[in-house]
């Protein structure tokens, strides 16, 4: 997984990238997670090293560009690579008859991948569950968001003044980012201008 994220980093920016490359292990794990159980060595690794060295500094570029604020990749790892771990439960499942009946010990466990030989049932099977779970978080995390904008003093965004200064200071009265103030400032600035600017044309 490692290898692959400095891989990627090297052929994307020429040398490696310190978060790419934890978040890319941690990327892995995930995406083996799922499927830890039912496929061979080689196809963990393949699962691992698509989730951690190529999912995780592509999904962040893509967020990046698209202006999501995830400053520790959490959407990348363990969305993305957690739903491609499914999705590869689907697609290099060994199957119940392939020698590995320890994996299959309790009678349970997924059909065989489409990649090994299957039908595409299991990778059906694993994407519908993929869909429900995705469904399930948005409604809930919605209606989450809505009763705690109702229920907390001025909403839950906070504001302008509180953006600028950073919430480490105005909640954890944290003073580190007083040295950097200046920049910050400057930026505000910049944005500000930007925004008059944008309104204006």
């Amino acid at each position: 997984c490692a290898i692959g994220s400095i891989i990627v980093c090297f052929v994307r920016y020429a040398k490696p990238n310190l978060a790419f490359i934890i978040n890319g292990i941690v990327g892995g794990l995930v995406s083996i997670t799922a499927p830890c159980a039912y496929v061979s060595l080689l196809d963990a690794a393949v699962i691992g090293a698509v989730g951690g060295g190529i999912l995780v500094p592509l999904l962040t570029e893509l967020l990046d560009s698209w202006e999501i604020d995830d400053p520790v990749g959490a959407i990348p790892v363990h969305f993305g690579c957690g739903l491609w771990g499914t999705l590869a439960v689907g697609l290099f499942s060994i199957g119940p008859n392939s020698g590995f009946d320890w994996a299959y010990a309790s009678g349970d466990g997924p059909a065989q991948g489409f990649l090994r030989g299957g039908n595409p049932s299991q990778l059906i099977v694993q994407g519908l569950g993929a869909y429900t779970v995705i469904i399930f978080i948005l409604l809930s995390s919605r209606a989450i968001l809505y009763l705690l904008n109702l229920v907390m003093p001025g909403g839950i965004r906070v504001s302008k003044q509180e953006e600028r200064e950073g919430l480490d200071k105005s909640t954890f009265e944290d003073k580190v980012q007083d040295v950097y103030q200046d920049q910050i400032d400057r930026l505000w600035e910049k944005l500000e201008d930007l925004e008059r600017i944008s309104k204006n044309n």
